[in-house]
């Protein structure tokens, strides 16, 4: 070790101990000063948010309740009317429902056979396998209603035949389908 540096010059010398000393340097304030700078900012700026609420007069009450409010949206999003009902009530609703949907979009309803999916994930599955008639765009007319008015439906099988003793210009379709409502199962 004495050796290289008996071979080194003054000016390397002098290089080698001004860039020992920055190199250390630039450590320390990268681990230890930049964390606690980029802690500082944040802190600095949610304090800003929150002296801002007050003075505009909008005060946490008001923002629980526009959240709430949300929360309610999504929430009938998600379940559309059966939000609220107990598990027991959900498949009678479902069929009323879908009956009252049926009627106002001129669709015959043949049949709708609840059954049990199982869980997936944290989810209860309830399966409806329905039977319509109808004309294609009263079907389309279905779809939508009834994505609308029941929230999270999922159509897991579709099968569509046109009606063989179908006597009307427009001929009218068979539908079969399988459709899914979730709901999580509360722990």
């Amino acid at each position: 070790m004495t050796d290289l540096l008996k071979q080194l010059n003054h000016r390397q010398f002098m290089l080698i101990s001004i860039a020992i000393p920055a190199l250390l340097a630039i450590g320390l304030l990268t681990y230890l000063v930049k964390p606690s700078v980029t802690e500082f900012l944040a802190a600095r700026n949610s304090f800003a948010l929150l002296s801002e609420s007050t003075e505009n007069g909008v005060g946490l009450d008001a923002q629980l309740a526009d959240l709430r409010t949300t929360v309610e949206v999504l929430e009938r999003e998600l379940h559309g009317d059966m939000a609220n009902l107990p598990i027991k009530q959900m498949e009678a609703f479902i069929i009323g429902r879908l009956q009252s949907i049926s009627w106002r979009n001129d669709i015959r309803l043949i049949s709708v056979e609840p059954a049990d999916g199982g869980l997936s994930g944290e989810f209860s599955e309830l399966l409806f396998d329905v039977e319509l008639h109808g004309k294609y765009l009263d079907m389309f007319a279905w779809l939508e209603a009834a994505r609308d008015e029941l929230g999270f439906v999922v159509i897991k099988q579709f099968e569509m035949a046109p009606q063989t003793e179908s006597t009307v210009d427009e001929p009218e379709l068979n539908v079969n389908l399988t459709m899914a409502s979730y709901r999580r199962v509360d722990a």
